[in-house]
């Protein structure tokens, strides 16, 4: 992608949250083979940042030089728009028995920010750690 001054690498994407069985966030119909490089920024996974294990957000089970990549996601309820760019992923890329396997994702929120009293508190997708498993 260039992005004005240089040509990156960008990861995007959208996703589907399904919580005990009831579907809670479904932003797949955004992302279809009619895409070009023109909307890359108008989706709800995007990022290419890499960071270390002390970086944000914090992996206290990664070597101290392996490297993650920082994702920001949008949640698609309109009400948490004040939420949009303080939400992030942590992706860590897991290898066991020299088999590439598992990404583990950390869920986070860094800094503040001012919420109407009448919006949810928090997005859909609960913060914290899940594991993704091929």
């Amino acid at each position: 992608m260039y992005n004005d001054d240089w040509y990156e690498d960008l990861l995007v994407g959208e996703y589907k949250y399904i919580e005990n069985g009831v579907q809670k966030v479904n932003t797949l119909i955004n992302f279809d083979n009619t895409d070009d490089l023109d909307s890359v920024y108008d989706h709800s996974l995007l990022g290419n940042y890499t960071i270390l294990k002390k970086e944000f957000p914090g992996c206290s089970n990664s070597s101290l030089l392996e490297k993650r990549v920082r994702i920001y996601f949008e949640d698609p309820n309109p009400n948490l728009s004040y939420l949009v760019e303080t939400m992030y992923m942590g992706l860590r890329h897991i290898s066991e028995f020299g088999v590439a396997d598992k990404i583990q994702i950390d869920f986070a929120k860094k800094g503040s920010s001012i919420i109407p009293f009448v919006a949810p508190q928090e997005p859909n997708l609960p913060f914290g750690r899940c594991m993704l498993i091929r």
